[in-house]
């Protein structure tokens, strides 16, 4: 596996657990 691949892995599950978190707070606060 390229490095590169791992890096993208990682950012995109970032990016998801952040995008996640934002939709439960903001469910949270309506």
């Amino acid at each position: 596996v390229a490095p590169l691949d791992i890096l993208l892995e990682n950012v995109y599950r970032l990016g998801s657990t952040f995008c996640q978190d934002n939709l439960e707070a903001t469910t949270s606060a309506l």
